[in-house]
Formats: C-alpha cells, structure tokens, sequence
C-alpha cells in the first residue's frame, strides 16, 4: 500500500507539471508574438532564447529568433539605459557590460 501511495504521488506530481508547463508557456509558444518576447526578455537582461526554444518543443512550434532578437534588442537598451545601468556601476552585472556599451 506504502509503495502504490508513492508511485501515485509521482505520477500526479509529474502530471501536475505538464499542466503547470503548459499553462505558462503554450500561449506564448503558440501567439507567435516573439518580438514583444524578446523585448520582456531584453529588459530583464536576459536572453532566453535557447529555453524557449526547449519550452516550444512540447508544442511542436519554435520561436521566430529573427523576431525575438529584434525584441530583445529594443528591451536590452531599456534595460541598459536604467536597471542595468545601475547595476554595472555597482559592479553586480559585468557579463551584460559589453552588451551594453556596444548599443547605440
């Protein structure tokens, strides 16, 4: 009984994370909005390309990059121009400095 309570646990627990992946990510996967993805993602400074990539896989979609770093770039240099900005003088976020010296 012990063992069947514990193969039942992982089995909800497993389904209760596709549902959870699938209600985060399948409308962004399937919108097709992934210039407006990549500019969130560039104004966290964070370039997520690669997850979403993975992410999408489970939808039989994949993100259009050509977008998506468009996106990105326009969000990189809100990022650069206040929260990065800051950061960088602080010293927190040397990997995003070249980044954001390069932006016009």
């Amino acid at each position: 009984m012990r063992l069947y309570s514990t193969v039942m646990f992982f089995v909800l627990f497993i389904t209760g994370c596709a549902s959870v992946n699938e209600f985060l990510y399948k409308g962004t996967c399937t919108g097709g909005q992934w210039e407006a993805v990549g500019e969130k993602d560039g104004e966290r400074g964070v370039k997520d390309l690669t997850n979403w990539t993975s992410r999408c896989q489970a939808f039989g979609t994949q993100p259009d990059a050509i977008k998506y770093d468009k996106g990105y770039a326009m969000g990189l240099k809100k990022y650069c121009q206040s929260l990065g900005y800051n950061q960088g003088k602080k010293g927190e976020v040397k990997d995003l400095i070249a980044s954001c010296t390069t932006l016009s």
